[in-house]
């Protein structure tokens, strides 16, 4: 009894250093055994449910061997009867004995430790919950390679602007102004792919081109005008002025007028990924000084007005053109992408009017295609990132296991403390081997009670009880075997 349950503890103690030692370990990890790869998860799942069996083994045998000490203390102090006994010997492999009446009433306390042995194993089920998996998030500060605008550096791969034969300025190159004309349409920044994993961040700071535009004025028309009519650029040598007409109502046929200027900016930006997802926060955008683009411009431009100008004129060109609702010809766009922007009412299509916030969505559109250049890669820089990795890690509760294996055993004491009792009542250990049964019950008298009560079929008709002690048979020896209730026993030295 008491080896088994010093296996059970001893085990417990070893699932719980166990535990303790995969407490924050990565989760994610597998290992090669027998040419076979097995992840550390179901390894150490298959670690944990063989101990816990085991343990359920241990403390189910330990309460199984206070049962048998208790089982022959109790049929040497109650009479049961040949059912009763049935029972009281094959319960621990055979459920359906707790239904026999005798039995439990007769013999409560050996009812119960069979009880426990089957009951005990229920107390340990919690306890592979004890080591479960979590996500566990950290952070840590890299630098990392990141995506710029640099417009003072040539870009790594192409160029911004297109050149001359003289190697002047010569406007946009295509991919400046797919990135505008893109900005224009979606009114968003593009998407950039993270250089830092799912889940980080960092802080840019550069350069790049900003319009101003004036609070819009205007007066009322009597003529059909276009409702749009944009530029072109008023070009100068120190700043540029794009001149923007529209309508917003027809009934009202009163014509808006805003200037925008372009600057020479500073940008602040957040760059974010959550799971991938992009978020740039443009936290600030500081005017400089406006600049202009008149003269020819030469790449080694101090104030790299050439690269300035191929991202505020992709813009400007997307714009530029006009919009009328001929009574004739129907409507006629010129050039313009208007029509395709957040700048456009939705309510007539035929007769399109727009928005009455446009300078400020211009002013967005520069700054969406500014940063959006920032997506073609052309610079790069390292940038302090915060970034946030996930890993799978095993987590121990200890609570938990100790609530399982702590019933568990704590079932078990009290059963022992009762099995060491019967035992030291019994004055030796008692088992269920045939050996044993064989020699307790070799009393010809009980071939007599069989035979009186059996009837033809072999079932008995009648009910005697049968008691264990200290028997003399009829040659005056004396010694241990079953006999009837009122069979005389001789003198029982045994403890009672």
């Amino acid at each position: 009894m008491l080896v088994f349950l010093f296996i059970g503890l001893i085990l417990s103690l070893v699932h719980h250093f166990y535990c303790c030692h995969l407490h924050h370990k990565p989760a994610n990890g597998s290992s090669t055994i027998a040419g076979n790869v097995v992840s550390d998860q179901k390894k150490a799942l298959f670690i944990i449910t063989t101990i816990v069996l085991l343990v359920k083994l241990a403390v189910g045998l330990s309460i199984s061997k206070a049962y048998d000490q208790h089982l022959w203390f109790s049929v040497r102090r109650t009479a049961l009867t040949l059912d009763g006994l049935d029972a009281l010997f094959s319960i621990l492999g055979d459920p359906s004995a707790f239904l026999n009446r005798d039995m439990v009433t007769r013999a409560k306390v050996a009812t119960i430790l069979a009880f426990l042995t089957w009951t005990s194993s229920i107390a340990v089920l919690p306890v592979p919950g004890s080591l479960t998996v979590h996500p566990l998030q950290t952070r840590s500060i890299q630098t990392v390679s990141v995506p710029n605008i640099d417009l003072r550096a040539t870009p790594s791969t192409g160029e911004i602007f297109l050149r001359t034969p003289i190697l002047s300025y010569n406007g946009p190159a295509p991919v400046t102004q797919t990135v505008a004309n893109k900005a224009l349409i979606e009114g968003s920044i593009a998407t950039l792919q993270s250089p830092c994993g799912q889940n980080c961040s960092y802080n840019l700071t550069f350069f790049a081109p900003s319009f101003k535009c004036t609070p819009p004025t205007g007066s009322r028309v009597e003529a059909r005008i276009p409702s749009w009519e944009a530029g072109p650029t008023v070009k100068g040598d120190d700043v540029d002025t794009l001149n923007i007409k529209w309508i917003s109502d027809f009934q009202s046929n009163f014509q808006s007028v805003t200037n925008c200027t372009s600057y020479n900016s500073t940008y602040t930006l957040n760059v974010a990924f959550e799971d991938n997802k992009q978020q740039i926060d443009i936290r600030d955008v500081s005017s400089g000084s406006p600049f202009g683009t008149n003269q020819t411009l030469f790449p080694d431009d101090s104030t790299f007005r050439p690269a300035l100008a191929a991202i505020k004129d992709a813009v400007s060109n997307g714009l530029i053109g006009s919009v009328f609702q001929n009574m004739q010809t129907g409507l006629n766009v010129d050039r313009t992408l208007v029509l395709y922007s957040l700048l456009a009412n939705n309510t007539d299509p035929t007769n399109p009017t727009f928005s009455t916030d446009t300078p400020r969505l211009i002013e967005e559109m520069l700054r969406n295609a500014s940063v959006s250049v920032m997506t073609k890669s052309l610079w790069s820089t390292s940038a302090m990132t915060e970034v946030q990795t996930q890993t799978n890690v095993f987590v121990y509760s200890p609570r938990v296991l100790w609530a399982g294996y702590g019933s568990c055993i704590g079932v078990a004491l009290p059963a022992i403390v009762i099995g060491m009792y019967a035992l030291w009542c019994n004055g030796g250990g008692g088992t269920r081997v045939f050996s044993l049964i064989m020699s307790t019950t070799r009393n010809p008298a009980l071939d007599d009670v069989a035979m009186e009560a059996q009837d033809v079929s072999g079932r008995y008709t009648e009910e005697p009880r049968f008691k264990y002690g200290r028997l003399m048979d009829r040659d005056g020896r004396v010694r241990l075997a079953f006999s009837e209730e009122d069979e005389k026993i001789g003198h029982d030295s045994w403890r009672n």
